[in-house]
């Protein structure tokens, strides 16, 4: 029996990923941590620092990288792909995310040099509740294809236990406090991995998780970033954590 394949980005028949909506994932990859309210730390008054950082300030827990923006036909793609079982989509977006991740970290102009030796880092997923086993666990195929594009290995190590939150800001917050580890993750620095980034909190919590096992997040990936949700619900107040002198 043959079923008929379109991309989910702009709906062109007999493709898995048309080329202008894979564009999409493949400008390049940005630095958002800055848009993410739950990995921002304040620094303490008590610390010494140098430069124009100053006490107040806010710093970045680790740093995210974004391969798109959550819009347009990169969020048509990401929604389709969380809620169908498509292994030609996840084929092609793991190939982007392979190619733009050795690039990032490996390319001429790449952060690896500011980085632990990656061959010996391990790639951990977000956690993922019941869509683990039915295909649709899309941090995990992402996670490969970073590991795949740097050299590493991927660790999924991360689970979530079940919880009421909502999609606020405070309620992110308190569903990502669920988030713990089975196991330490076999190399002791880690890149997280999660589909997209809204408000920080599931990375937040995946980083507590993997810092509790002694281990050190030294940066994320993610498919797309949203806006940054405190220019959209003003009245909402983030939480930020104090930096350890």
């Amino acid at each position: 029996m043959a079923f008929p394949r379109w991309c989910p980005g702009c709906g062109q028949w007999d493709c898995f990923l048309c080329e202008k909506c894979a564009a999409a994932f493949e400008y390049g990859t940005e630095r958002v941590d800055e848009r993410a309210p739950y990995v921002q730390l304040v620094v303490p008054t008590g610390r010494k620092l140098a430069g124009l950082v100053r006490p107040g300030d806010a710093l970045s827990w680790f740093p995210i990288y974004a391969l798109a923006e959550y819009s347009g036909a990169a969020r048509n793609v990401i929604v389709s792909w969380k809620h169908t079982v498509n292994g030609g989509l996840t084929g092609e977006l793991q190939r982007i995310v392979r190619e733009q991740c050795g690039l990032v970290f490996l390319g001429e102009e790449g952060i690896a040099g500011s980085m632990p030796e990656l061959t010996s880092t391990s790639v951990v997923p977000a956690p993922s509740r019941g869509r683990k086993h039915k295909g649709l666990f899309v941090a995990g195929h992402i996670a490969a294809g970073v590991a795949e594009g740097i050299g590493a290995r991927v660790d999924d190590v991360l689970r979530v236990r079940r919880s009421k939150a909502t999609g606020r800001l405070q309620g992110r917050g308190a569903k990502s406090r669920g988030i713990y580890a089975v196991r330490r993750p076999h190399a002791e620095h880690v890149i997280l991995v999660d589909d997209v980034l809204t408000s920080g909190a599931t990375l937040a919590g995946c980083a507590r998780a993997v810092e509790e096992c002694g281990r050190h997040v030294v940066a994320a990936i993610v498919l797309a970033a949203a806006p940054d949700p405190r220019h959209s619900l003003p009245h909402e107040r983030a939480s930020y954590h104090i930096a350890e002198p």
